[in-house]
């Protein structure tokens, strides 16, 4: 009998330890992603993650659930973290997210601009076979927003093109030369590294009207998650904004 335990014990042994290294790699990539403040680690780090989803599903549950253990630590939510448990949207997330969604320190903090929260479960319910549960409190802004985005996301009015409005005679002449860059341009003007937000503005909301497919999927997570981290000024928060419509485009083009 004993020895049968052994042999047991052994084969779970065998099993496990080759996934250990594995798993404190992925967790070192994930930490670069989430926590590193130089925006090409970050990026690099972001890219192999995106593009090895399933070794990183169970670093990202383990970090998420980390913030649901104690409420007062989940305001340090990352916003990297929501975001990147909304584009693999693996269903071992969402007990977590509808936690935190909750908690009055992560809203207080994480929503005064942008909230990725609600626009990650707004995915989860609209783009998946999840349902968000109908007595969460309204009472709680993050909450109530939540709803009334998967109402607007239901409507699919974001796959109608928006006009964009054009305040003066430079600007209507940049919105005529962006009309002609290809999806790859649009997207490079509207990134962080264009430090003219006037020219961002333009871009996005020509993105906008033209994204037809979730090809550029990568790409447009990962402007939404730098503009997130940098929604401070009026024209962030727009844009910021504006991204997570074009995700939802991307997406439902593409369904």
């Amino acid at each position: 009998m004993a020895n049968k335990y052994y042999i047991t014990a052994l084969i779970i042994f065998l099993i496990v330890s080759p996934l250990q290294p594995i798993y404190a790699q992925g967790k070192g990539v994930l930490d670069d992603f989430l926590y590193s403040r130089d925006i090409n680690v970050k990026q690099r780090s972001y890219r192999t993650i995106v593009e090895n989803q399933k070794d990183f599903s169970m670093p990202i549950l383990k970090e998420l659930e980390k913030y649901t253990q104690d409420q007062t630590i989940s305001k340090n939510v990352p916003n990297e973290l929501i975001y990147i448990a909304s584009l693999i949207r693996d269903k071992s997330y969402l007990p977590s997210l509808i936690k935190i969604i909750q908690f009055n320190e992560y809203s207080e903090d994480s929503c005064v601009y942008e909230c990725p929260i609600v626009f990650a479960l707004t995915l989860f319910e609209c783009f998946s076979d999840f349902s968000v549960p109908a007595n969460l409190d309204v009472k709680n802004t993050p909450v109530s927003d939540l709803y009334n985005d998967i109402e607007y996301v239901n409507k699919k009015i974001y796959l109608t093109d928006e006009k964009i409005r054009i305040g003066s005679q430079s600007m209507k002449k940049l919105y005529g030369k962006t009309l002609n860059l290809t999806t790859q341009q649009l997207i490079q003007q509207a990134g962080p590294q264009t430090k003219d937000y006037i020219s961002r503005f333009v871009a996005v909301n020509v993105l906008a009207n033209s994204i037809d497919s979730d090809r550029y999927m990568m790409d447009l997570y990962w402007l939404a998650i730098t503009e997130a981290n940098d929604a401070r000024a009026s024209f962030a928060s727009v844009i910021a904004s504006q991204y997570k419509s074009i995700i939802y485009r991307s997406i439902a083009i593409d369904i």
